[in-house]
């Protein structure tokens, strides 16, 4: 056992086990979406260099879906939903790697839970802000990534702001990770991912969502971050994103906003806003990120397969686990008349 000595984390890694090799018998297909948006003629002076992230599909390399690594990144703010993930991936392949960020109040008893596994595993320890987001985004410049083509991100949300939330309980978190974090889900998606190269970032299917619908409060944010994505003319009537930032991506294509990098005091200290912070801008902007790697999204449900229906019918219809905040076409703010009191009021959420 061995102990990272660097002061902002700690870190505990687990010999490997030999298992044996399986192919889950899961089928369908992905059901890619291409976001409307045109690339940059040149690069905005305020922004990071892009252009080596930007490649045809011709470019990116097939990997082999049986060897290819993941980094596995959780972020541990309630740690009984933590522990529901961790036994969740208890047949995860372990050549795949855990990397956990959390908050030092939390950090002995989330170490505490994964001796108990067989993983290898970093813990990484960060201030209660930008919620899920700048943690993610901080580890990412941690670590190294050329050893995992390919990232899952999952973190405890439970949002206990929403009205629902005494009837449907932890269901959001529940669902997206049954999605995406399941092993023989897992497997499939990267068997997927592998053989399809345009794929860069996996959503579950009834979370990849309307930009539109949830863009008002984020305005402002997003088109600063898609501009210095090198992006322009951005549709949010059209383009998508995945709502609660759990994903499998492609390392590749969140190298355009790692590449950006934002800083801590770029984010709002913890208020429990509801939306219109950087955090949630960076959850939307994150599809931009792979389109400006030259990758596609796409969405999985929950037996593998994508259903072309399911997607189609998001576009239009309200997203069961939060508010719309739609743009009038003059640009102005919708509020609905719960955002409307939860605004005066200042309750908000984790």
């Amino acid at each position: 056992m061995s102990t990272n000595t660097e002061t902002d984390n700690f870190g505990t890694s687990l010999p490997k086990f030999a298992t044996e090799a399986g192919t889950p018998a899961v089928a369908g297909e992905l059901l890619s979406y291409q976001p409307k948006v045109s690339l940059s003629t040149h690069e905005p002076e305020h922004a990071s260099a892009n252009s080596k992230f930007i490649s045809s599909k011709s470019q990116i390399a097939l990997l082999d879906a049986s060897t290819a690594k993941v980094a596995i990144i959780i972020h541990a703010y309630y740690l009984d939903v933590f522990k529901a993930i961790i036994k969740s991936l208890g047949d995860v392949d372990v050549r795949h790697k855990i990397f956990i960020t959390t908050m030092a109040s939390n950090a002995a008893r989330v170490n505490s839970v994964m001796e108990c596994t067989k993983f290898e595993y970093e813990i990484f320890v960060y201030e209660n802000r930008g919620r899920d987001v700048l943690p993610f985004l901080s580890v990412l410049n941690n670590i190294d990534l050329d050893p995992y083509p390919f990232i899952l991100k999952l973190h405890t949300k439970k949002s206990p702001h929403r009205e629902a939330y005494r009837e449907d309980g932890d269901k959001w978190c529940r669902d997206m990770c049954s999605c995406l974090g399941r092993p023989e889900q897992l497997d499939w998606i990267l068997r997927q991912m592998c053989a399809a190269a345009n794929i860069g970032l996996v959503g579950p299917q009834d979370h990849v969502i309307s930009m539109g619908m949830y863009y008002g409060e984020n305005r402002k944010n997003v088109n600063w971050l898609a501009s210095r994505l090198g992006i322009e003319n951005i549709d949010p009537n059209h383009d998508r994103f995945i709502a609660g930032t759990m994903f499998v991506a492609r390392s590749d294509a969140l190298k355009p906003i790692l590449a950006l990098g934002l800083r801590p005091d770029e984010f709002e200290p913890e208020l429990s806003q509801l939306d219109g912070t950087m955090a949630h801008a960076v959850e939307r902007a994150l599809a931009y990120s792979a389109m400006s790697a030259g990758f596609e999204i796409a969405s999985v449900a929950r037996d593998g397969a994508a259903r072309r229906e399911a997607l189609r019918a998001s576009s239009n219809v309200n997203y069961g686990f939060a508010d719309p905040t739609p743009m009038d076409p003059e640009g102005t703010k919708k509020f609905s008349f719960k955002n409307l009191i939860r605004l005066v009021t200042g309750v908000g959420s984790k």
